[in-house]
């Protein structure tokens, strides 16, 4: 490895030639070099060593940015690293060429950038000015700004979505219009309906002011929010006065305390269909009535109880109906068991009268058992007087309704008692109405009526008396006056009237008296005593088919003698 050698292939290949010889493991002097002195590469310095085996190879190493270096071992026969050979070439105009190509491609680059930002700038130009011109659009049509179709300016996409556009516009402009007459439909339809509501709301509230029910709504603190006209005319409290004062229903409807009335609001909130209840409520003056009260709460969406709404019904007259009907049934069991009592003691009377009799007629002579056993009789025949009177009045008829002129049968009945008048000279004057004034009666028992009234007058009555009977028509019932004088009335034969005094004469007992007042009841009449001074005034009142006119209210002839 001479330095001739080392020239030769630095003339062939062009890089420079070291050759070092190793001394030691750490040491490496020059033995032959084309650079003239040098030394080993210091980098290869820390990299050699006795194992030494592969070539080392270094590109810009650094510090030597411009130069390339090859070292490898050259090894003798057994394989031992004897030299080390060192190829060093300078890089220059390689880093040249790599910084020129480097220069030119960030040239090139640069350009190019310059073009895309170019090409971008011409492509927003040509094709994302129509598309923003397009977005404008559809915003415009959006928010119903514009009318009129856009103009397609290309085949290309852009005027398909321009078409796509106008469609769409035209779809909209009739969704418009179909809107637009719905709406106007609609207004008409809720100015309609609203129109309903509020003649419904007037003619339910009419309904609710004229109405015979009370109807109330109370908020849950006990206030009073409304009451209808016919709550205020029926118990007489005005409505600032239940209004007014948030305790009124709990004391004055509800008439209960603090507690109880919580109680019922509670049983309230419990019930949602409410509670319906009867009642006693006194009015402002004291008077009692009874009442069905229907309430039910008002919840809102979370169920919450908000008020309660209620009604009102008064059946204070179904309640007196049902007690009347109460009473009526036990006259009617008292009535039945009466008769049967009455039956029961005819049996024995009549044989106890019988004896009575035999024993009275087996009596002769002035024996004093005679007056006895004629007492006996007496009283027998005045108990058999009673139980004729007790079963002429609970013996139970039935009416045959028709139509009758009261009037026609009150001159038969004056025709059949007037033999007994005038036995006791007792002169009879009627003043009757001279139209025919139809009833709806049972002619046969008002006539039972009629002579049993009469019957009674003549029999109560003085010999000479005057026995007056006058007919007239008062609204829709036909009244007729009995007047007739009685010395010594008492208030109790005024409310006793009815009640028969038996007297000892079998003939002027008047056993149908009380059976005349149930006959009057029966026909929808009523019948009133009076006393007028020394006069006794019986009034007969029974309600006619029909309304008359003013002829038929004409009296008869006046002063008339039967």
């Amino acid at each position: 490895f001479g330095a001739g050698l080392l020239e030769e292939l630095r003339e062939k290949w062009g890089p420079h030639f070291s050759v070092y010889e190793r001394k030691r493991p750490d040491y490496y002097p020059v033995l032959a070099t084309t650079m003239g002195s040098c030394k080993l590469f210091p980098l290869l310095e820390k990299q050699l060593d006795a194992s030494l085996i592969h070539p080392v190879v270094l590109i810009a190493p650094p510090g030597y940015p411009e130069m390339a270096i090859l070292a490898g071992p050259i090894k003798d026969y057994g394989g031992e690293v004897v030299a080390l050979v060192e190829i060093c070439t300078d890089r220059s105009s390689i880093v040249n060429r790599l910084r020129n190509t480097r220069n030119l491609m960030i040239i090139i680059g640069f350009t190019g950038i310059c073009l895309s930002f170019l090409l971008t700038w011409v492509v927003a130009v040509l094709f994302i000015r129509p598309i923003k011109d397009i977005v404008a659009n559809a915003g415009e049509i959006a928010d119903g700004k514009r009318e009129t179709r856009l103009t397609a300016q290309s085949d290309d996409e852009i005027g398909l979505l321009t078409r796509s556009l106008n469609t769409m516009l035209d779809s909209l402009k009739e969704r418009r219009r179909q809107v637009e007459h719905y709406a106007k439909t609609l207004e008409k339809r809720v100015k309609e309906r609203t129109a309903d509501l509020v003649t419904s709301e007037e003619k339910y509230r009419t309904l609710v002011d004229n109405l015979p029910l009370g109807v109330y709504r109370i908020l849950c603190d006990g206030t009073t929010e409304f009451i209808n006209p016919y709550f205020v005319e029926k118990l007489g409290f005005s409505t600032d006065e239940v209004v007014g004062y948030r305790g009124f229903w709990r004391s004055k409807i509800w008439g209960c305390d603090d507690q109880e009335a919580k109680e019922m609001l509670h049983v309230l909130i419990q019930n949602p269909n409410g509670i319906r209840t009867e009642r006693e409520i006194w009015d402002k003056k004291g008077n009692r009535f009874v009442f069905i009260d229907h309430a039910i709460p008002f919840r809102d969406d979370k169920g919450v109880l908000k008020w309660f709404d209620g009604i009102m019904v008064d059946i204070t007259e179904v309640k007196r109906l049902q007690e009347e009907a109460l009473r009526g049934e036990e006259i009617r069991v008292l009535g039945e068991i009466s008769e049967r009592f009455a039956h029961e003691m005819r049996n024995p009377l009549a044989t106890a009268g019988g004896f009575a009799r035999r024993l009275r007629d087996s009596i002769k002579g002035d024996d004093p058992h005679e007056k006895m056993a004629q007492i006996i009789l007496d009283e027998v025949g005045r108990l058999e007087n009673i139980l004729n009177v007790l079963l002429s009045t609970i013996k139970p008829f039935v009416l045959r309704m028709s139509e009758v002129d009261p009037q026609t049968v009150l001159r038969t009945s004056l025709e059949e008692i007037r033999e007994q008048a005038d036995s006791r000279k007792i002169a009879l004057s009627a003043s009757l109405l001279e139209n025919r004034i139809p009833v709806s009666g049972d002619k046969d028992f008002l006539k039972r009526a009629f002579v049993s009234i009469l019957r009674n007058a003549v029999f109560s009555m003085s010999e000479g008396g005057r026995l007056s009977v006058s007919t007239s028509l008062e609204g829709d019932n036909l009244v007729v006056w009995l007047r007739y004088p009685v010395k010594g009335v008492a208030e109790d034969d005024v409310t006793q009237f009815f009640i028969p005094r038996l007297t000892g004469d079998p003939g002027t007992n008047v056993h149908d008296l009380p059976l005349s007042k149930v006959i009057m009841h029966r026909h929808g009449g009523r019948i009133q005593v009076k006393r007028d001074g020394e006069d006794m005034v019986v009034t007969i009142e029974l309600p006619v088919l029909k309304a008359r006119g003013d002829d038929s209210r004409k009296c008869g002839s006046p002063g008339s003698e039967y």
